[in-house]
């Protein structure tokens, strides 16, 4: 019976082997390729790449690398499961931003490891074998699932989020140039009033030549 099992639990060994190899095998194949993962917009790539740095700080991930001459963004953010206390998720997001001729494209891809946090108990035993009181604990972090990203809700929601940043950016008045227009202004108004001033004191001039005259 104990060879038995032994030669069952080396057969599903090499099974499971050779499934995993088989995923290796299809990496770069079009029915492993994510979905919805790219977008285009209709401004330069330097306001592109700000944008989606815009986007990344704003819903909490941090900043790890930003190259713009590389045209790379990658980001991270851990939460914890609002039903489990004990399970966290970590993702991790990388955005390639390309130039082209209508402006610029980005492709996102991101994966998620799936997180268990958990305290493990050393006791006190009795006679080694009878467990009375713990007397240390160790915490412990297991990762229990990890992979891509597949949904196309996550990645579409994104760039919709990219989109609005943009928007707000291209609707917002540079602080320069209210800066000018005031100076501008200022000007302007500096000037009317040194012409109403000349006016003045011409006027009592022209009043008393009148009354010269007269």
């Amino acid at each position: 019976m104990r060879l038995l099992a032994a030669i069952s639990t080396v057969m599903l060994l090499l099974l499971v082997g050779c499934v995993a190899q088989n995923n290796y095998k299809h990496a770069f194949s079009e029915s492993t390729a994510l979905q919805a993962n790219t977008d285009h917009y209709a401004v330069p790539a330097e306001k592109t790449f700000q944008a989606i740095k815009s986007t990344f700080v704003r819903q909490g991930f941090n900043i790890d690398q930003a190259d713009f001459h590389g045209g790379i963004i990658k980001a991270t953010r851990n939460f914890k499961d609002s039903q489990n206390e004990e399970i966290s998720f970590s993702i991790t997001a990388t955005a390639d931003i390309e130039t082209t001729d209508e402006g610029s494209l980005v492709t996102l891809a991101a994966s998620q490891q799936t997180i268990l946090h958990r305290k493990v108990y050393e006791w006190w035993h009795l006679l080694w074998l009878i467990p009375l009181f713990p007397i240390g604990v160790d915490y412990q972090t297991v990762v229990t699932a990890e992979g891509n990203i597949t949904e196309p809700k996550f990645y579409t929601d994104f760039f919709a989020d990219v989109h609005k940043t943009l928007a707000k950016m291209t609707s917002a008045v540079p602080a320069g140039n209210i800066g000018q227009k005031n100076i501008i202004s200022s000007t302007t108004g500096s000037a009317s009033s040194q012409e109403n001033q000349n006016n003045l004191l011409s006027t009592p001039t022209g009043s008393a030549g009148l009354q010269e005259n007269h």
